[in-house]
């Protein structure tokens, strides 16, 4: 394989459920790496030429197409890698379902299998490949861009997340029913995002939600507020990608940030309670609706 950069499409198939599964199964590890295994198999087995496998990750298997490749070139070779994405996880649930149809064993792992899913990411960048002894890697800002966004804010256990540059170079626009988002990091900035959940999942989300206790879905809601009124550091984060803030003198720049912070401690006591009001409120009229 030849060292150096290359455009490439990246692919992290992330097995959901997983690090529950394999802690809540610890006395019985072996049917749980067993089942783990066999899905693990299966997604492998569901990709080809030319998407290889970088690693694999535990739970995930990472994988890449190079896009600067005369195979990648063919529309045949496009279609059929957008088809295996979208697949993947067809071939995931249905293996899942066999092997609960086909199991003797009553042990926690196996009568629990049915609860892990797929989550596939797909990012289209640039990689570096270079060599560490005899294993080849792949480096650079888009493979840590893939990598960040397994954590993502999308309410599912099962879904395909592509971003806009992967979205465009599989050309998914006219396959199944997408949903315009975006993530937020603090290293990239605002990613846009394009979603396929599948029906199944669709409906055990809704599932799920309907059976949660009042009290968990305000926690939970609350808990994802916090978290995103504290982490975006909307002020701040702002001001320090304006153009101009980098060119500023230091004695000046260190002023500015002490300024942002005084503000941001200003307001954030005024913005958490109305927020947990609002989500009060928004949970309570919902749940009581869904149960109607």
């Amino acid at each position: 394989m030849e060292d150096g950069e290359h455009k490439v499409l990246l692919i992290i198939a992330d097995i959901s459920g997983y690090t529950n599964f394999m802690t809540a199964n610890a006395k019985v590890l072996a049917h749980a790496q067993l089942i783990i295994t066999e899905l693990i198999e299966t997604i492998l087995a569901g990709f080809d030429y030319p998407v290889e496998v970088a690693k694999l990750e535990g739970d995930a298997v990472f994988m890449y197409c190079k896009l600067d490749s005369e195979e990648w070139a063919k529309p045949e070779t496009q279609v059929r890698l957008s088809e295996q994405v979208l697949n993947a996880h067809t071939k995931f649930f249905d293996r899942v379902t066999e092997l609960e149809q086909s199991r003797v064993c009553v042990c926690h792992a196996c009568s629990n299998m049915t609860r892990l899913r797929l989550k596939t990411v797909v990012h289209a960048g640039t990689a570096l490949f270079h060599k560490v002894g005899t294993f080849t890697e792949l480096a650079g800002v888009d493979v840590i861009m893939v990598h960040k966004l397994l954590k993502n804010s999308v309410n599912a256990d099962e879904y395909v997340l592509t971003t806009g540059s992967a979205f465009d170079a599989l050309k998914l626009e006219h396959v199944m029913s997408w949903t315009t988002g975006s993530e937020d990091y603090e290293e990239f900035g605002t990613v846009p995002t394009k979603t396929y959940v599948p029906e199944r999942e669709k409906e055990a989300t809704l599932l799920r939600l309907k059976q949660r206790v009042l009290s968990e879905k305000i926690f939970s809601a609350a808990r994802n507020f916090t978290r995103r009124t504290l982490g975006a550091q909307p002020i701040i984060w702002g001001l320090r990608r304006a153009p101009d803030f980098q060119h500023i003198p230091q004695r000046a720049r260190a002023m500015t940030r002490i300024v942002q912070g005084v503000l941001l401690a200003g307001f954030t006591p005024l913005i958490l309670p109305l927020g947990y009001g609002a989500i009060i409120l928004r949970e309570s009229i919902r749940h009581f609706v869904n149960r109607v």
